[in-house]
């Protein structure tokens, strides 16, 4: 059974790529990786969601993934991410 929580999307601001992830605590998540992170992080969005929404979100984003967890900022990418903040599907 998938875990609620919520999907989001955080971004490099070097690099320009963005994380899209599941966590049932963003604020402990967002440290955790600004901790681990070489470059500051900013908050994109965060949508109620669970871990189904967040693979099937990857799968579907799979053309501009980078590594694991990690995408371009493509247009579908970035489209994707307004339509969910919007309530739209994930």
């Amino acid at each position: 059974m998938a875990r609620k929580g919520f999907v989001y999307f955080f971004q490099g601001d070097a690099t320009k790529l963005i994380k899209i992830g599941f966590s049932d605590n963003l604020t402990h998540r967002f440290q955790h990786l600004q901790r681990c992170c070489p470059e500051r992080l900013i908050v994109l969005g965060a949508v109620q969601g669970s871990t189904f929404d967040e693979r099937e979100l990857h799968r579907k984003l799979k053309a501009a993934r980078v590594h694991h967890e990690w995408f371009r900022p493509t247009k579908e990418v970035l489209l994707a991410i307004e339509r969910a903040k919007e309530g739209g599907a994930l």
